[in-house]
């Protein structure tokens, strides 16, 4: 073990922090409260306490320096506290990507994934991943239309229709 040994810092008793562990329903919380309570009975070291319990010994440091710094709430799973991420999607935003892609292609060609960022970026001011495009599209109901592999023979007039139309297509079964 390298390093010097993090003496712990008594916030709570033992009995508080076993009353405190057995509300606890998360398994990982459960594990930091058993090494603070082990430290703490048997005067150990985080190491040896991580050992004890089949943990690893950052486990072990990263509990004894939560509990260090917050006490007991530093040992509690906050990752359900998180928020969801900055979203800018808008059932407007939606319904305008809809219009758009029954018009004809401001930038010439067909409608696709690319074309559609671009005018997101243009439009919003927000650079947006082509991936998310196309879940969007999928959320207002698109799938990607694609042919059909024909024989080489086959007719140069269905190959120019295709060409023309529009490659997104409105599921009717969603």
């Amino acid at each position: 073990m390298n390093g010097k040994r993090i003496p712990l810092i008594e916030h709570e008793s033992i009995d508080e922090l076993k009353r405190l562990r057995n509300k606890c329903s998360i398994a990982q919380e459960i594990k930091r409260f058993d090494i603070i309570i082990l430290m703490q009975s048997d005067g150990i070291s985080s190491f040896e306490a991580s050992h004890n319990l089949g943990v690893s010994p950052e486990t072990g440091r990263q509990a004894l320096l939560n509990y260090n710094n917050l006490g007991a709430k530093g040992l509690v799973d906050h990752r359900h506290d998180n928020q969801s991420g900055d979203t800018f999607k808008t059932p407007v935003m939606l319904e305008r990507i809809d219009e758009l892609l029954q018009e004809d292609c401001i930038y010439g060609g067909v409608w696709n994934g690319i074309k559609l960022q671009r005018w997101v970026i243009e439009n919003y001011d927000r650079k947006v991943a082509v991936s998310t495009i196309y879940r969007w599209l999928h959320e207002i109901g698109y799938s990607w239309k694609y042919p059909r592999p024909k024989h080489k023979n086959s007719s140069e007039l269905e190959k120019e229709k295709l060409k023309k139309n529009n490659l997104w297509d409105r599921n009717t079964n969603t």
